[in-house]
């Protein structure tokens, strides 16, 4: 089925081709000229009738300026990984590590000899461990989240609300949490919550 489907793409696409190549190249022939002009008008009246009176490019503007900010975003955030330094070594780690292990994997490959297993590769320096303690709350597991300010005492006792602030932009948030989803609204808690 799918050969058939192939010729008949190929059959179809070199009919278009051929018949554009007939419009677009000018005769001397006063009946073929005539022809091309007719089938030229015909062409643009269908174009029209299909695509309508509206602009034609209404959302260039539009797929442009989505493609123009993913990039912008793409851009930011490969400058922020590569501005730290540890960053630079994990990925520097990360591709030796890769590369040495995928020239062992071929040269085994070619050669025949059955791979004796993965190179490990060790860092010139160590990766850096996270300290868990920014993880973590310290010590005191009562639901604290690290770094957050939170209001402690519940703005409901049957059903306990807490606000929080946003690290990074200082908004304030209202949550609570019931069968392991997190409920969230914007703004300080109110008693008027139920």
């Amino acid at each position: 089925m799918s050969t058939r489907a192939t010729s008949l793409f190929y059959a179809l696409s070199g009919f278009v081709l051929f018949t554009a190549l007939f419009v677009m190249k000018p005769s001397g022939a006063p009946e073929v000229a005539a022809l091309q002009n007719e089938m030229k008008i015909e062409f643009a009246q269908a174009f029209r009738q299909t695509v309508g009176d509206q602009p034609y490019f209404s959302e260039t503007r539009l797929v442009f300026e989505g493609v123009s900010e993913f990039y912008n975003e793409a851009a930011g955030a490969s400058i922020a990984l590569f501005e730290d330094r540890e960053t630079d070594a994990e990925l520097a780690y990360i591709f030796t590590a890769t590369y040495h292990n995928l020239l062992s994997t071929l040269s085994s490959y070619l050669s025949g000899a059955p791979n004796s297993g993965l190179v490990q590769v060790v860092p010139a320096e160590p990766v850096p461990q996270v300290d868990l303690a920014v993880i973590e709350p310290a010590g005191d597991y009562s639901g604290a989240v690290s770094g957050a300010v939170l209001d402690t005492l519940p703005v409901n006792l049957e059903k306990p609300w807490v606000t929080i602030q946003d690290n990074s932009t200082g908004q304030l948030y209202c949550l609570a949490i019931y069968n392991g989803e997190v409920n969230k609204y914007l703004g300080p808690c109110k008693n008027d919550y139920h």
